[in-house]
């Protein structure tokens, strides 16, 4: 086994079509973000650690094609100009990208009919004995799924409900769900829609009209990736300018006057969520809610859908105290043996930094010190490159100590700590976990786990 695995690697080394596969998988088939990450990339290999390759149908299609062109390249050079052959195994990344650039026209139209086929589902099965299934549609730069998962358990036992589950959020992965899993008789779909790209979330409305359309905030998440807060918002926007005429559109106060903007259509309910330790409903106020504050800013737009929907009060106060987060959503529990917070699904600087305040106050109700593993903010845009900093200072400040992943943002984080007693640098999250179990002794530390991010930021 070990023999082979060596084998590969050497492989790999002089021939990497699956190191840059890897690398354009990870974006999405974005050649336009491949190159970001080709001159970081160029001349490393094997770096295949935390993830590996799935290789799908298009993978391997395109890898295919890569490798012809490379042959025939190849074999021209040793023809023609001898000496050049070295040139063409440096230019296996642009053999990858020319091959994906003659397969994504086939794989959008593919796209195109799986999205067809969906829509074509849905509009036949969606019926109900109240009528057509109603859509509720979830986006923003963070608590989508959250926010879901609290719809559906308010939900639930009022109506027959389902959702689109998991981490299931991109348009391709909305149309397969589906047209293999949607089931007629429901009278409400709950979907979370996300976007890595302008005029993706409008496709997912065109297969699933919102009823209901919330957006959970606009935030500092992914623009890298949009340039702005604007293009983001604009992205996010999608959602509301695709709902139905009639439809009830959710979304933070501080938006109202974007969302007048882009909200056209008379019969719109506009409905702004007060980000504030507020949690009422129907005017009576919800105690004993065992969330983290930023939880509780989710559930408070759950509770709106469920105003909409009529839920009764005396159910709703009743969940509410029962509510427990997705996994590796600011969950509380068992973290490498130890008593702790799991947040390693996704991060910004702004739940970076709620995560750390929770998991101080938790640490501190139970008599212990707060251990912060973490990675890393990544996608920051242009005017947010002092975030990792930023984040090293609140660490310094609210963590007892803190072991810093090795990623391309270490740096920044253990400058803004400062303090060099105050952490400790770990190669990965296996390392991590090794040195969290030799220094730190469970019945003393709590431990908050970040997000460790992808090969792609080591």
């Amino acid at each position: 086994m070990e023999s082979s695995k060596s084998l590969s690697k050497i492989f790999n080394t002089i021939f990497p079509f699956r190191d840059f596969l890897y690398i354009l998988q990870q974006e999405e088939y974005s050649n336009k973000r491949f190159f970001v990450w080709l001159p970081r990339f160029f001349l490393r290999r094997n770096i295949e650690k935390r993830e590996h390759i799935k290789f799908t149908q298009r993978a391997r299609v395109t890898l295919v094609i890569s490798v012809i062109l490379f042959v025939l390249d190849a074999w021209y050079a040793v023809a023609h100009f001898p000496l050049s052959v070295v040139f063409v195994f440096l230019l296996v990344p642009l053999y990858i990208v020319i091959a994906n650039v003659i397969v994504t026209p086939v794989y959008d139209h593919i796209k195109k009919g799986i999205r067809l086929k969906a829509r074509k589902t849905f509009e036949s099965k969606s019926k109900s004995p109240n009528g057509r299934t109603k859509v509720i549609a979830i986006t923003g730069s963070y608590g989508k799924t959250t926010v879901k998962n609290f719809i559906h358990e308010l939900l639930k036992y009022n109506y027959k409900v389902q959702m689109v589950p998991g981490n299931i959020n991109s348009t391709i992965g909305i149309s397969r769900w589906i047209a293999g899993y949607f089931l007629e008789g429901n009278d409400i779909l709950i979907v979370e829609m996300d976007a890595f790209a302008k005029g993706r979330i409008a496709k997912s409305c065109q297969i699933l009209p919102p009823d209901i359309a919330i957006i959970t905030n606009v935030g500092d998440q992914h623009i890298e990736r949009f340039g702005t807060q604007d293009n983001l918002r604009d992205a996010l926007g999608e959602v509301f300018e695709n709902a139905k005429p009639e439809a009830h559109l959710i979304f933070p106060a501080e938006e109202e006057a974007w969302v007048n903007e882009i909200s056209r259509e008379e019969n719109q309910v506009l409905h702004e969520i007060e980000i504030n330790d507020k949690i009422t409903y129907r005017g009576k106020t919800l105690t004993d809610i065992p969330l983290s504050e930023s939880n509780k800013i989710n559930l408070k737009f759950a509770l709106e859908v469920a105003d909409i929907l009529d839920i009764p009060e005396d159910y709703v106060q009743d969940i509410s105290k029962k509510l427990i987060p997705p996994d590796r959503r600011q969950k509380i529990g068992n973290i490498f043996g130890y008593e702790g917070i799991d947040d390693s699904y996704n991060i910004s600087y702004t739940t970076a930094v709620a995560g750390i305040h929770e998991a101080k106050l938790q640490a501190g109700a139970r008599g212990k010190k707060l251990l912060v593993i973490t990675a890393g903010i990544p996608e920051l845009g242009k005017d947010d490159f002092d975030k990792n900093n930023m984040l090293g200072r609140e660490l310094g400040m609210m963590a007892d100590h803190t072991i810093v992943l090795n990623s391309m943002f270490a740096g920044e984080i253990q400058k803004g700590i400062g303090e060099s007693l105050k952490y400790t640098v770990a190669c990965d999250l296996k390392d991590a976990v090794t040195k969290l179990h030799e220094s730190y002794p469970a019945v003393e530390w709590f431990v908050l786990q970040q997000p460790e991010l992808t090969d792609l930021y080591y």
